[in-house]
């Protein structure tokens, strides 16, 4: 098991970031709401707190179709966790914003998530921590030599959002550059490689 583990650094990359994945569903879907939902709640409370979100920030930021977000953000305008506003310099435009269920909410998720970033943490060394972050800076630099999207560096999040959980991200993160790569043999392995939506 260990020479398979040791010739398949792809799909242990995918292994992790699925346990990681399942973790934020259940602890979503905990709160009546899908994985998917949570991570879009999360990322509209971070960043209107800098500049205006828009649907099309959404669909960039997790790489998703933009028919997919709109679904998923039609779902939570109904169930009153955001609501989308009109811009003053443009009636066309429209704005997301978190309604006040929507904050409480998102507080409510991020807590386990940052009880779940510390369990991380505490299973490994500073020494091992340095070197993790190391090691996926490396391989997502090989990656995006390779074609695959680059990975997005600590001054394009906000700072809350990477302090609290820079273990799952960067996780979540190396789960992405490997699904762009592999997509095409995903016929030919035993697991599934299905692209995944990410933090």
């Amino acid at each position: 098991m260990d020479d398979w583990k040791h010739d398949h650094l792809g799909n242990q990359i995918i292994i992790l970031s699925n346990q990681v994945k399942h973790y934020l569903h259940q602890a979503a879907e905990v709160e009546g709401i899908s994985g998917s939902q949570s991570r879009i709640l999360h990322y509209i409370s971070e960043f209107s707190k800098k500049t205006e979100v828009y649907q099309k920030d959404v669909e960039e930021f997790f790489y998703l179709r933009r028919s997919t977000v709109t679904q998923t953000l039609q779902a939570m305008e109904k169930n009153g966790l955001i609501r989308r506003s009109s811009v003053a310099r443009d009636a066309r435009l429209k704005k997301l914003e978190l309604t006040e269920a929507g904050q409480a909410l998102e507080a409510k998720i991020h807590t386990r998530v940052m009880q779940m970033e510390q369990r991380l943490r505490e299973s490994l060394t500073e020494e091992e921590i340095t070197q993790f972050l190391s090691i996926t800076d490396k391989l997502g630099a090989e990656l995006t030599s390779l074609g695959a999207p680059e990975i997005k560096q600590a001054g394009e999040y906000p700072e809350r959002h990477l302090a609290c959980f820079p273990m799952i991200k960067r996780v979540s993160d190396m789960m992405q550059f490997v699904n762009v790569h592999i997509q095409f043999w995903k016929y030919r392995y035993v697991w599934n490689l299905e692209v995944l939506d990410v933090l």
